[in-house]
């Protein structure tokens, strides 16, 4: 993609000094801020033909020697073909531009510029194109600059904070990389610190709507892109102009657009690369397990024979696990993933030493899925051969990997998710996704001392635990809260925090009245504006259905790897403003 291109504009011709030496004066039209493309020296009556857009004509005025209909017809066909402007030196053929031509001029405000001087027309052409070919020059430059800083920030695997600290560097401007919920993934402030910029960011940010493109934002002043392959955004990166600035120039606005673009695809392409980056043979464990998971490959002969050629054993029983790390506190996805890496490489080891054989791979950087093979060995004898008794194999394992992952980080938490055990290969792994739902729920449960969970120890809201993560499921809940978010952003209201205690009392009007401590007109008001916002009747049960898995969902993407609990916590604060 090539850079946008500044260019000088009517008003800016007009004042340079090689027309400035003609004594210019606008005799129709206005000078206006219309781009010129390039400038034209001709006598011509007719240049439908010789000229486009945004060309800007000089001339002595022979065209307009003719009768008023004649002139009048030659500015309507200049401006038809798009012409900028018209500069005409008088006192050679014509004394002044004829009142016909400066009538229709006026009509279609086509700026007219008289020249009282001579004025050699070379001189004004070569200075406009100097300016042209220069600022072409400069903009391809920078653009060439931005292109090769960001090809070096991808080819040494630089971290997204890396990437956004660049692009608020050569802007100096702040950048933040957000994701599809409005959390903050990135983010470089420039003059005013973190705090301010930060600032009630998901509010704010709920305000811009997003776009497919490139667009800028003039009430917030951000400029932002989204970021992620076609149909496929994750997110959007956004550059933030000072609140005290009035409004970037051409030259600025072209700039950013150039950088946050070439930052986009910087921060998408690292994503990409990072997480494929393993090694072959754990790779192929990966590839495996998503084609069991994804249920592309269900033929069981098949699905045991590659797992053989990858070092499982056939065995009586298959067992999903999920285990499950702490999540990562040092803002640095590569040094996330890095950490997974060490993880998986953790659980590998501990699964072999206990003479029991698995596939494994690393789903996310913070979750390592296991598909353990049961029956090849005594649990703690080391003698394979012998069938053992499911739950004891498991507790070994678990137990193995714990002791494992703890001597990688003694103050992480570790917590083990086990799925639904099977003779078949292929619908073992099918599992995976319920055991990974089961650690994620578990690892918000407090004070548990379990070496491993299942499905009896969590409850529904593994659900939105497992899928809060899923670009559609934020859009869902986005387009379920949108408008309810959007007014409470811009009232200072508390409306949603309204509909989640009338969801959690099952619809009843009269508890919530009684919750709330307010009257039944005043809750009952409160809900009608609701339904209003939202655009649905919260009467209808797949209505309060609907909403309260959003709720669900919008609560859970507020405080990562937490289940919130609102049904124990109550609504302590609540308002009706």
């Amino acid at each position: 993609m090539s850079a946008p291109i500044t260019l000088p504009t009517v008003r800016d011709v007009v004042a340079l000094p090689e027309v400035e030496l003609g004594d210019p004066r606008l005799v129709a039209g206005a000078l206006g801020d219309r781009p010129v493309r390039w400038v034209h020296v001709s006598e011509v009556a007719d240049l439908t033909d010789l000229v486009s857009g945004d060309k800007l004509v000089l001339t002595i005025g022979t065209a307009l020697t003719g009768t008023a209909e004649r002139c009048a017809a030659y500015i309507r066909d200049l401006v038809a073909a798009g012409v900028a402007g018209l500069i005409v030196e008088v006192g050679t053929l014509v004394d002044a531009v004829p009142a016909a031509a400066r009538a229709v001029a006026d009509d279609l405000g086509f700026p007219v510029i008289e020249l009282h001087r001579t004025t050699r027309f070379v001189a004004i052409t070569e200075a406009v194109h100097r300016i042209i070919v220069a600022d072409q020059y400069a903009e391809l430059e920078f653009a060439a600059a931005a292109h090769q800083t960001f090809i070096t920030l991808n080819v040494e695997r630089a971290s997204l904070t890396r990437i956004v600290s660049a692009a608020a560097e050569i802007l100096d401007r702040s950048v933040v990389l957000e994701d599809l919920a409005h959390q903050v993934l990135a983010f470089r402030p420039a003059g005013a610190g973190a705090g301010d910029l930060l600032e009630g960011w998901t509010r704010r940010s709920r305000l811009v709507a997003s776009s497919d493109t490139t667009v800028r934002d003039e009430i917030e002043g951000w400029t932002h892109t989204p970021v992620g392959p076609v149909n496929e955004v994750w997110g959007r990166l956004v550059v933030v102009d000072p609140r005290d600035e009035i409004g970037p120039s051409p030259t600025a606005r072209s700039r950013t657009r150039t950088v946050i673009e070439r930052a986009a695809q910087a921060v998408t392409l690292h994503r990409m690369v990072e997480r494929d980056r393993t090694s072959l043979h754990q790779q192929a464990q990966s590839g495996l397990l998503e084609d069991l998971a994804r249920r592309e490959l269900t033929d069981e002969h098949e699905a045991r024979s590659r797992a053989g050629a990858l070092g499982l054993a056939q065995a009586a029983r298959y067992v999903p696990l999920t285990v499950r790390l702490s999540p990562f506190g040092g803002g640095d996805p590569v040094a996330a993933h890095q950490r997974g890496l060490h993880a998986l490489d953790s659980v590998v080891h501990a699964v072999a030493a206990t003479s029991h054989s698995a596939l494994t791979a690393l789903r996310r950087e913070s979750e390592v899925a296991v598909l353990l093979a049961v029956g090849a060995g005594r649990a703690g004898s080391g003698r394979p051969g012998q069938d053992t008794h499911l739950d004891d194999v498991v507790d070994l394992v678990a137990g193995r990997i714990r002791t494992q992952l703890h001597r990688l980080e003694a103050s992480g938490a570790i917590t083990i998710g086990v799925g639904r055990d099977s003779a078949r290969l292929t619908t073992t792994a099918t599992g995976l996704d319920e055991s990974a739902q089961i650690a994620e729920v578990a690892a918000g449960l407090s004070g548990s001392t379990r070496l491993y969970h299942r499905a009896t120890d969590v409850r529904l809201r593994g659900l939105v635990a497992l899928l809060r993560d899923d670009a559609r499921v934020q859009k869902f809940a986005e387009s379920e809260l949108g408008p309810l978010l959007a007014s409470d952003a811009r009232h200072g209201e508390s409306n949603l925090d309204v509909l989640r205690r009338f969801l959690e009392l099952g619809g009843n009007k009269s508890e919530l009245a009684t919750d709330l401590g307010r009257s039944r007109q005043t809750v009952y008001q409160r809900l009608a504006l609701i339904e209003r916002l939202l655009g649905v009747s919260l009467d209808d049960a797949e209505s309060r259905t609907s909403l309260h898995t959003a709720v669900l969902i919008h609560d859970a993407a507020l405080i990562p790897d937490a289940v919130l609990d609102h049904d124990a916590a109550g609504l302590t604060g609540v308002g009706l403003r």
